[in-house]
């Protein structure tokens, strides 16, 4: 298998300090193995051993030249030249969060019909390069300008769910199909983490409970996760309700799926199920 360029200049780096170091008895050794490796005729392969790294001056042609062997020249990048720079990035940016984020579409509509009234305040200055720019800029690039700053807007959020897989059997699994029911007491149940982004130590969550047929909503902190604060949640929630709790649609997380939901809903013969079934797998 023929070596990439790259991976025979690294060979070239490894062995030419050795080759220079050694006899004239080892050399011949040292250079059958590099040929055989690189495959390189036998008067380059020690040319090319002997000069690595090194400047040289050869007449070329008639013409006396000066490089360095094994340095890469930067060739000039060709394509059309660059149009919007980042001085024009900075700006659109400014006038994008000043027009509320809008899609590209849209904001271009914008530009046209207010630029100049925006440039009047004091609220954006630009010059009349990046003004004649702004007015004939499409809304595909417009979106690829702002693909970054877009991107700040909606970072991941971090999840502290855990599937809990010792009383999954128990619960059932509810697909989108299955909750029909138009009966006020059937309730999604959800727990909210106040993290502040990090979900290290102990934080607050409220646990929130909705009505699927009228939206009734409960909400309770409880001190975390753990299911001894959450099963009392839901308990003191129960007690607010004007209705009775006709079934239970929770996450897997292991602050549901436990055994003191488990017996408290067989006990009161209420149905208790789950949505998501992916992570039980």
């Amino acid at each position: 298998m023929e070596l990439s360029m790259r991976a025979k200049h690294e060979v070239i780096d490894r062995t030419c300090a050795r080759y220079r170091r050694a006899r004239k008895s080892t050399k011949g050794k040292i250079l059958d193995e590099f040929i055989q490796t690189t495959g390189y005729a036998r008067k380059y392969a020690a040319w090319i051993l002997s000069h690595w790294r090194q400047t040289v001056v050869e007449r070329i042609r008639g013409k006396v030249i000066s490089f360095k062997v094994g340095l890469r020249v930067a060739r000039p990048r060709s394509g059309r030249p660059v149009v919007y720079d980042d001085g024009f990035r900075i700006v659109l940016a400014d006038l994008w969060f000043l027009f509320d984020c809008l899609c590209g579409k849209r904001f271009v509509v914008m530009i046209r019909g207010l630029l100049d009234a925006v440039l009047a305040t004091d609220e954006l200055t630009c010059s009349d390069t990046v003004r004649a720019l702004l007015m004939k800029v499409s809304p595909a690039t417009v979106d690829r300008l702002l693909a970054r700053e877009r991107k700040k807007l909606s970072p991941h959020g971090t999840s502290i769910t855990r599937p809990g897989g010792l009383l999954k059997g128990q619960v059932a699994i509810r697909t989108f199909t299955d909750w029909s029911d138009a009966t006020p007491g059937f309730f999604e149940a959800d727990l909210v983490a106040h993290d502040g982004g990090s979900a290290f130590g102990d934080f607050h969550c409220t646990l929130t409970m909705t009505d699927v047929a009228t939206g009734w909503t409960e909400t309770v902190a409880v001190l975390n996760k753990a299911q001894k604060h959450v099963f009392p949640g839901l308990q003191r929630i129960r007690d607010r309700l004007p209705f009775a709790i006709l079934g239970l649609d929770t996450d897997n997380g292991s602050e549901f799926i436990n055994g003191h939901l488990v017996r408290y809903c067989a006990q009161e013969h209420i149905p208790h199920s789950i949505s998501k079934c992916n992570s039980l797998a």
